[in-house]
């Protein structure tokens, strides 16, 4: 499972990159928060349930597009849209995930490696690739683990904040000089 910091921090990195996070802030962070919208479920005691799926928020994106005269509105909720579906995408490399529930009623993990065996005289890269699918099951729990941060994903999560905060730093410095 990936923990919820890099589920909120991904989103909140690139997109820092693309806008302006000091007049964006608001939206930025707010389209960060929304990223993790989909763990929400254990609330209910259920995890990957129906907010896995791509499908509730492919409709409650198309209806804000249809309704929404504002360009800013749209564009913001497609960006919120995306943030959802990096969520969702993260999670189908870790476990089974019914993103297409209840269209397709089968839960999806895709598992990746990539490793080389190093010998003295070769490098022999390997790939590995599997697809596991199961029929989605919806079963409450009593109790769950849930991993909100681990050592590699704080450290991601500095590195990728760290050109951020160091812009931020800078910024801050160089203003109060020039005043």
């Amino acid at each position: 499972m990936v923990e919820l910091l890099l589920h909120f921090t991904l989103p909140l990195t690139v997109l820092s990159y693309i806008y302006d996070f000091r007049r964006e802030y608001k939206k930025i962070l707010l389209i960060s928060f929304l990223s993790i919208l989909p763990d929400l479920d254990v609330l209910l005691c259920i995890h990957r349930s129906i907010s896995h799926s791509i499908i509730p928020y492919t409709i409650v994106l198309a209806v804000i597009l249809l309704l929404s005269k504002s360009s800013s509105v749209k564009l913001w909720s497609i960006v919120g849209y995306l943030a959802i579906l990096s969520h969702l995408v993260l999670d189908l490399f870790t476990g089974l995930t019914p993103i297409l529930w209840p269209v397709v009623p089968y839960s999806i993990f895709i598992e990746t490696n990539i490793i080389a065996l190093i010998s003295t005289n070769t490098i022999t890269p390997m790939f590995n690739v599997s697809f596991s699918i199961e029929e989605t099951e919806f079963t409450r729990f009593t109790s769950f683990y849930a991993v909100v941060a681990t050592s590699q994903g704080l450290a991601i999560t500095v590195i990728l904040l760290l050109p951020l905060i160091l812009k931020a730093i800078l910024a801050y410095t160089f203003r109060r000089e020039l005043l």
